[in-house]
């Protein structure tokens, strides 16, 4: 279920910025980019120490298809970082979508 979308644009020649969710307890999500030149991004999950824990999936690989989610299967909230990367010089401008999903709800 489309939970939300986030519209932006890279705000420089090239560079991530950060989008912080706190993730409900039993629940997984999906994050995905929108945009013109969707191969031009990269997502990744990490924690508030820039690290990857349990449960983060990101595509290590890139295909031109920016993908990232999080499960959390703990009994508490759970705050996350969703970073999105640029992969190209010269972006600035570059408008794009950030799609956030319910994937399932335990």
């Amino acid at each position: 279920t489309l939970e939300a979308i986030i519209e932006d644009k890279v705000n420089d020649q090239a560079g991530w910025k950060a989008y912080r969710f706190d993730i409900p307890p039993k629940s997984s999500y999906e994050f995905t980019i929108m945009a013109e030149r969707r191969a031009w991004f990269a997502l990744r999950v990490i924690n508030k120490w820039g690290q990857i824990e349990e449960g983060m999936t990101q595509n290590i690989i890139q295909r031109g298809y920016p993908y990232a989610s999080y499960i959390n299967d703990s009994d508490q909230t759970k705050t996350i970082y969703v970073i999105a990367d640029t992969t190209e010089d010269n972006t600035f401008g570059e408008p794009y979508s950030l799609l956030i999903k319910n994937m399932l709800n335990k």
